[in-house]
């Protein structure tokens, strides 16, 4: 996706999985999943303050070619040309100058053309699910007969009809990483209780030997006489006389003290053996509970994951730590239209606290787009509506006022929700990634107090 500077800006969105190879123009951001090929930071720097020149469009329209220039620091003009490819293998690819053949139709030399597509006729957006629950989107300029497809919606709009196709596919792919990043936490849960049954079994078993330990002690103060000192195991009558029983023993301690050892051993395995039974059942229950839940994933909705998100967070709050939140005195506080509550952190260390032990997951998370600043929180109460355009707008100007780039007259904001924050493991105060993300354009501001 490519943020175009434009009044008002505009998107420039390409999608080149080959399930769904789109390009589009939209005046808003839309809401991918998060990128994990680094191919956005290739195409910002070769593209970042180009000029587009012309676009071209392939005859069988596989492929759109953007002609582009852009000014050096040294007042050189570099010419670029990005190549989008929606055929058979869809991609993204900058050449220096120049065309490419697979940008033409397949197996012809003739160049793409410029041209302009007819939105006058109705496009159709077509989504359905296959047996595993994975949604399909398909676009067309036909009205689907197949009776399979689900649902269909008509658009007016390209445009339009590539937005909704867009945000359908990449939120039934979101919900697939959402269920599989559950299905981990609620394995990860059921590998701890498995874990805990085996030790509460040894328990168990262990406890069963309290009467041996006993004994034991009981032999090594009886035949203390036959004990041969420096040894490490003795064999001892048992009391009948009738058998031996061998015994393991400490040669640095004395006979007393060895079986003041076993007595200790057999208390403890007796009252861990007593205890062990009633845990090991409630054990039990709880791993069958957890299967049972594993096991109902594939087919939960977007409001029971969320729900379950939070249940098995491997971040535990500050209650279960035994400590306090900090107070509100260490975040700046602000009110925006409609009576909506802003918090915005005032160091690396205080953004941390902010984002992972302050704010809900319902909340909404702004910070200003590429450049350093505070973690900026509207605070969204269980079961209140969500926020107007205003409130969210106002909240991004004050994300952009308590950023670096604070100075601008204009600051691109990005804001998702909190359940959509997270801080790469070892990373450093005041570090998120995010996804699902929108991003608006604001002049910077606070509230006047």
């Amino acid at each position: 996706m490519l943020e175009l500077a434009s009044e008002p800006p505009s998107f420039l969105v390409v999608s080149f999985s080959r399930a769904l190879p789109l390009l589009f123009l939209n005046d808003t951001c839309p809401s991918p999943i998060e990128s994990k090929s680094g191919r956005s930071c290739d195409l910002d720097r070769e593209l970042k303050g180009a000029t587009i020149r012309s676009v071209a469009v392939a005859q069988d329209r596989t492929a759109v070619e953007f002609s582009l220039v852009r000014t050096h620091t040294t007042g050189l003009e570099i010419a670029r040309t990005l190549i989008v490819e929606l055929g058979s293998k869809p991609g993204v690819v900058v050449h220096p100058t120049g065309r490419r053949n697979s940008s033409t139709a397949e197996g012809s030399d003739t160049p793409p053309r410029e041209t302009t597509l007819d939105n006058a006729d109705p496009i159709h957006v077509t989504s359905w699910s296959d047996g595993s629950e994975r949604t399909h989107v398909r676009i067309s300029d036909r009205q689907t007969d197949d009776a399979h497809a689900g649902d269909t919606r008509t658009f007016t709009s390209v445009n339009e009809a590539s937005m909704h196709a867009f945000d359908t596919f990449f939120d039934a792919i979101g919900t697939d990483h959402r269920r599989a990043a559950v299905s981990r936490l609620v394995s990860r849960r059921l590998a701890r209780k498995r874990r805990a049954i085996a030790k509460v079994e040894a328990e168990i078993a262990d406890g069963l030997k309290a009467d041996e330990h006993r004994i034991r002690g009981q032999l090594i103060l009886a035949r203390k006489g036959d004990i041969t000192r420096g040894v490490r195991m003795v064999r001892l009558k048992d009391f009948d006389g009738s058998s031996t029983v061998e015994v393991e023993i400490d040669p640095s301690l004395s006979p007393a003290q060895n079986a003041e050892r076993y007595f200790k051993r057999a208390k403890k395995a007796g009252r861990r053996g007593a205890r062990a039974p009633a845990r090991l059942g409630e054990l039990e229950s709880e791993v069958e509970k957890l299967e049972e839940l594993g096991a109902s994933i594939a087919d939960a909705s977007a409001e029971r994951l969320a729900e379950l998100e939070e249940r098995f967070s491997t971040r535990r709050s500050a209650k279960s730590r035994g400590k306090t939140a900090p107070p509100r005195a260490h975040f700046r506080t602000y009110t925006v239209s409609g009576g909506w509550e802003v918090l915005v952190g005032r160091s690396n260390k205080d953004n941390d606290v902010l984002t992972h032990r302050i704010a809900n997951q319902g909340d909404l998370w702004f910070h200003a787009h590429q450049a350093a600043g505070s973690h900026v929180i509207l605070r969204i109460p269980s079961g209140k509506a969500r926020p107007d355009r205003r409130a969210i707008l106002e909240t991004a100007a004050i994300a952009a006022f308590h950023s670096k780039a604070g100075r601008s007259s204009k600051v691109a904001v990005s804001y998702t929700e909190k359940r959509h924050v997270r801080k790469p493991r070892g990373a450093k105060p005041g570090l998120a990634v995010i996804s699902r993300e929108k991003s608006v354009m604001v002049k910077p501001w606070i509230p006047q107090t």
